[in-house]
């Protein structure tokens, strides 16, 4: 996963062969974040 104001993160991700599978809500001290959610499909 990545911080939603670090888009570059997303594309490293992405040309690594993670897909983007969504987003997750988490907790910061400054409230609630929806970060970025990536997966690696396996091989087999």
């Amino acid at each position: 996963m990545h911080h939603p104001e670090n888009p570059a993160s997303g594309r490293v991700l992405a040309k690594a062969g993670f897909t983007h599978i969504g987003t997750a809500d988490r907790d910061t001290e400054t409230g609630t974040v929806p970060y970025e959610l990536y997966a690696l499909e396996s091989g087999a």
